[in-house]
């Protein structure tokens, strides 16, 4: 019996000491079902709120302008007469068609051997700007002119395509190297150049 009351006199203590220490400012903690349904209600709205990572990367971007050197490495002519490539400048404005494919214009100056000549082409990327995959394809097809009088003789057809390897960087910047084959054929009057080469770069992602 003795025993039995020291037993109820600590529980009654503990009691009171319980209902002093959490007052009406400080209420006791949650047990049960509901401290657990506000524990996983919390978690989930922690999750809405979370900003993602990977905003305001550079795949958030997905058009760019282009700055490029071409270096003609192999000219095959069909007469004499026609013009070997020498090297060439380029401006280009390239934007997402979708994740998998991107669409240019590109500005072109072209010296050759015998004349300038000036073109202006589009194009087709594969894959595109926000892939972010290094390696790449592109094809691309317009009209040119050389310099002199703008007449039937001297307008072209262009055509291109190239392999290339492109490398991000977390400054928006872009640099990319490509290798293939840039055409002409003379409209109207006999006389082509097919010709192997090399562009390399710059560009700005926006």
């Amino acid at each position: 019996m003795l025993l039995l009351k020291v037993l109820l006199i600590f529980c009654l203590s503990g009691a009171a000491l319980d209902e002093e220490r959490y007052s009406a400012d400080t209420p006791p903690p949650e047990s049960g079902w509901k401290s657990a349904l506000k524990f996983f209600t919390k978690d989930s709205e922690t999750r809405t709120r979370a900003p993602s990572s990977s905003s305001g990367s550079d795949a958030d971007y997905d058009q760019f302008l282009s700055l490029d050197n071409t270096f003609f490495l192999n000219n095959e002519m069909s007469n004499p007469l026609e013009n070997a490539g020498r090297w060439g400048l380029n401006i280009g404005y390239v934007w997402d068609h979708s994740y998998w494919l991107s669409q240019g214009i590109y500005a072109q100056f072209l010296d050759h051997s015998l004349e300038k000549r000036y073109s202006l082409l589009t194009g087709l990327t594969l894959p595109g700007i926000e892939s972010e995959f290094p390696l790449y394809l592109k094809a691309s097809a317009g009209l040119g002119y050389f310099t002199g009088d703008f007449t039937s003789k001297t307008l072209t057809v262009d055509y291109a395509a190239a392999v290339g390897l492109r490398l991000f960087s977390d400054s928006r910047f872009l640099f990319h190297v490509e290798f293939g084959s840039q055409n002409y054929q003379r409209l109207l009057n006999k006389g082509a150049t097919n010709s192997w080469v090399l562009n390399s770069g710059l560009a700005f992602i926006f």
